[in-house]
Formats: C-alpha cells, sequence, structure tokens
C-alpha cells in the first residue's frame, strides 16, 4: 500500500508539472514562438536578398511554429486531465483527450524530425559554403534547397507514417456509457517491430544520426572559421565579415538545438535499454521536451543579437520607420 500510494502520488507530481510546463509556461512559448517565427518568416520573405541561407531559415520557422501547433494540441490533454484530478471536471479528459492524443501524437513527431532535419541541412549548406565555395556556387542554391526540402518533408512524412498504425481509438463501456481511450495497437506487442521500429529507427532518424550530424558540422564549421581567421593576415572585407557573422550565428544556432535535445536523447537511450525505467522518467522527460518547445522559439533572439546582417534585414522589414533612419 505504501509503495502504491507513493506511486499515485509519484503521478500526480508529474501531471501537475506537466500543466505548469506545457500548458501555463508554454502558453507563453507557443505565443512568443509564433510571433517570433512569423517575423522571421515576414522580413526573410520581403528582404531583396534570395539565397540559401534565407531560404532555409524561412522554412525552419515554418517547421518550428508547425512543431508549437502540435504541443499547443498537446497541452490541451494535460489540462484537461488537470481538471479531473482537481474534480472539476472529467468530460474532456474522459471523452475529447484521446483523440486530440491520437492527432498531437503523431504531429508533433514528423514536425520534430523535420525540424531535426531542416537544422541538419542548414548545417551541411553552411559547411560547403565555407569550406567549399566553388562547388557552393552549384550546389548551394535556393532552387536545390527547395528540392531537398520537398524530398526530406516526403521522406519524414513517410517515415512517420508507420506510426499511425502503432495507436488506435478503442471503444470500452463502463456503467452503460461509452469512453473512448487512446491506446497501443497489436503491432507495438511485436517483438522484432519494437527492435527495428521503435527502439533502434525511430531514435536513430529523430534524434542519433541528425544530433551526430549537426555536432560533427558545428565543430567543422568552427575549424574552418578558426583556419581562416588565421590564414588572413589583411582586413576582411565587408562581405566577408557578413559571410563569417552569419557562420557564428548559424553554429549558435546549430548548438542551440543540440543542447536543447540533450534531455530527450537520454531518455531515448534509456527507453531502448528499458522501457519500464522510462515509464518512471515522467518529470526527466517533461523537462526535456520544455527544452525542444524553448528552442522552437527563440531562433529570432538568435538572429538578431548575434548576426549584424540578418539583424539589418528584421530591423528594416518589421520596424522599417527605425530601419531607415539606422
Amino acid at each position: 500500500n505504501a509503495v502504491t500510494e507513493s506511486m499515485s502520488s509519484y503521478f500526480d507530481q508529474a501531471w501537475n508539472l506537466r500543466f505548469n510546463i506545457y500548458v501555463l509556461f508554454g502558453s507563453l512559448c507557443y505565443l512568443f514562438g509564433y510571433i517570433s517565427n512569423a517575423l522571421n518568416i515576414y522580413a526573410f520573405q520581403r528582404s531583396k536578398k534570395s539565397n540559401s541561407t534565407l531560404f532555409l531559415c524561412k522554412v525552419l520557422a515554418v517547421f518550428d511554429s508547425i512543431y508549437l501547433l502540435g504541443w499547443q494540441l498537446n497541452s490541451c490533454t494535460y489540462m484537461f486531465r488537470y481538471l479531473k484530478l482537481h474534480n472539476i471536471s472529467s468530460y474532456y479528459d474522459d471523452f475529447v483527450s484521446p483523440y486530440i492524443h491520437y492527432i498531437a501524437n503523431w504531429h508533433t513527431y514528423w514536425s520534430g524530425m523535420c525540424v531535426a532535419w531542416v537544422n541538419v541541412l542548414i548545417g551541411i549548406n553552411r559547411y560547403i559554403l565555407v569550406c567549399y565555395p566553388f562547388y557552393a556556387t552549384r550546389l548551394c542554391t535556393v532552387s536545390n534547397m527547395k528540392k531537398a526540402v520537398i524530398v526530406l518533408m516526403v521522406s519524414i512524412i513517410s517515415f512517420c507514417s508507420v506510426s499511425l498504425f502503432t495507436q488506435k481509438i478503442i471503444y470500452v463501456e463502463v456503467a452503460n456509457v461509452t469512453y473512448p481511450i487512446h491506446a497501443w495497437t497489436e503491432v507495438v506487442t511485436d517483438y522484432y517491430f519494437k527492435l527495428i521500429y521503435m527502439s533502434i529507427m525511430n531514435p536513430a532518424f529523430s534524434y542519433f544520426i541528425p544530433f551526430t550530424i549537426i555536432s560533427f558540422i558545428a565543430i567543422m564549421l568552427v575549424n574552418a572559421m578558426q583556419k581562416a581567421a588565421r590564414a588572413r593576415k589583411t582586413m576582411l572585407s565587408n562581405y566577408e565579415r557578413q559571410e563569417q557573422g552569419v557562420s557564428r550565428m548559424l553554429v549558435i544556432v546549430l548548438t542551440t538545438f543540440t543542447v536543447s535535445h540533450v534531455m530527450h536523447i537520454i531518455s531515448y537511450f534509456v527507453y531502448s535499454i528499458d522501457p519500464e525505467v522510462y515509464g518512471l522518467l515522467h518529470i526527466y522527460i517533461t523537462y526535456g521536451y520544455a527544452l525542444k518547445i524553448l528552442n522552437s522559439c527563440i531562433n529570432l533572439g538568435i538572429y538578431f543579437f548575434f548576426c549584424a546582417s540578418l539583424r539589418a534585414i528584421l530591423i528594416q522589414h518589421v520596424c522599417p520607420y527605425y530601419g531607415s533612419k539606422t
């Protein structure tokens, strides 16, 4: 009984924390994220400059907003559970949450993977521009990046569509009342499916592979910039200074993305070893998701404070009166 009461208290504490993180703190993040990403898209779209870096920054802002929308849907289920735990209302948790959870789970899954791989694409694009400028004129064009984003999106949605078969809505009748329940399908209990798709392919393509590529590219970009700085004895031109500023800013974007996903990567590693232990890490996992949500809101600040050329574009189009004076 003591163990049962302790576990019940732990799960109640976890649900209360989720309400505070996903609903209260999350509401501020969602609002700020939508506004900041919309400003990024608007400013970069209005800019007279057209290059692969600006295009990918716009694409990242779009997928960040889509990812935040998925979490906003998910936060509704935590709000409904909070109302039920505090005996305010159980209707929404019993009859609405299962459908929202079914939609939001898949939505955050594919959009989160798109965010990860667009960051990989940004890193690869910048690495070619910095380290192989002769190839960059042919490879790093807006049209090529558009094709890459389309291929990436179609591939990710196709891969993530498999997860639609891992969950379903079932209906259970209790005391002459039919309740919908969000449940895993029989395919999840299959040993080989759990091993190949859920324990290996899912964490690999969602986290481990993009995490490794982004970390490697960030290190290589820093080394390339340091070598260029040591090799040049003369003053840099304005264009070269701008390009170095963009490279430094993108390294910060990639590093921020990597750091914000560390906690979740560790939790996936734990899941691959022992799923039962993973189920007891609710509080730890909640903070990991909070960092991911925050990461989708802050790119506007990184662009503004760490890159003079992007800051000029943002000021010119978001605050045209101030931009005309500066």
